[in-house]
């Protein structure tokens, strides 16, 4: 690949990070205010499982900085 690409996906997952932070922080609050038992998953509010977009959130974030590290080692590599 090119490096252009390599700065595209390395900004991408830069951005990518925040926002599924904001989504974990939004779902937090939705855990703590639409469940009537911690234990629960299935909101009141809107039936959406939360514990499942938890996991979708964290995965994204553990798979930008994957990419992040990734691109950063491949630019790393043609720089020499």
């Amino acid at each position: 690949m090119k490096k252009r690409h390599y700065y595209i996906l390395l900004f991408t997952s830069l951005a990518v990070i925040p926002i599924s932070f904001y989504g974990l922080l939004n779902n937090a609050v939705s855990k703590k205010y639409e469940l009537n038992d911690p234990s629960d998953c299935i909101s009141l509010a809107t039936g959406q499982d939360l514990c499942l977009w938890e996991n979708i959130l964290l995965g994204s974030i553990g798979g930008a900085i994957l990419l992040m590290l990734l691109c950063i080692y491949k630019l790393a590599l043609q720089k020499r």
